[in-house]
């Protein structure tokens, strides 16, 4: 389209050796008689080249084509990362089947393919493990949802997850901090906090807002 546009600018006979036709039309409903008026304007010195741009283009209406490169190079990188030749195997056949109870109750080998591939977009992530009262269960946090807070050369052993929870006109962001507590043993410390905005934190709050019996 390009092309045969350009022809009907720069060549300076073109417009007078062919006639416009009815059913040429190019970009944004630009049509050949239009063009034509533009290209005659332009050439006794008249500057048309925005109205040209709003023929051609529009005003931002018409949708952007887009490739998708970003999310197909994650998908690529989580499938070379955790694809379908992962197997995971412990030598204690019962604590082998304890862990594929966990990983059958947290959708592990549906959801960790998902995760790289948010990782690789975002720049990292954390899988926290944690209990419903019944099971032992995985939840797969994103990395604007975790808060690295120990970090030693060889892996990150404390951090923050965030949960954000919408209700009443008001965002609560939980704050659930994991730091070591003597030798084997983790602190688990909640706090709440309240704000009229998605980009602020907000001030803290009493936990018995959102979880009745807490403090």
């Amino acid at each position: 389209e390009i092309e045969s546009l350009s022809y009907r600018f720069f060549d300076e006979e073109y417009i007078n050796k062919h006639q416009p036709s009815d059913k040429a039309v190019y970009g944004n409903g630009l049509t050949e008689t239009k063009l034509y008026e533009l290209i005659r304007r332009m050439r006794s010195g008249e500057d048309v080249s925005k109205e040209f741009a709003l023929a051609l283009y529009g005003r931002g209406e018409r949708s952007m084509s887009m490739l998708n490169t970003a999310k197909t190079l994650c998908d690529l990188l989580a499938d070379m990362t955790f694809g379908q030749q992962v197997d995971i195997n412990i030598g204690d056949a019962h604590k082998q089947r304890f862990v594929e109870k966990v990983f059958q109750e947290s959708a592990f080998w549906d959801r960790m393919p998902q995760f790289f591939s948010r990782a690789y977009a975002l720049g990292g992530g954390a899988v926290r493990v944690f209990s419903d009262g019944k099971n032992v269960l995985l939840d797969y946090i994103d990395a604007d949802s975790f808060i690295p807070i120990g970090i030693n050369s060889r892996r990150i052993d404390e951090g923050i997850f965030l949960s954000r929870i919408r209700t009443g006109g008001y965002i609560y962001t939980l704050a659930e901090a994991h730091t070591h507590c003597g030798e084997r043993k983790i602190k688990v410390e909640n706090r709440l906090f309240i704000s009229m905005s998605e980009t602020e934190l907000g001030t803290r709050c009493s936990l018995c807002e959102l979880y009745e019996g807490l403090e």
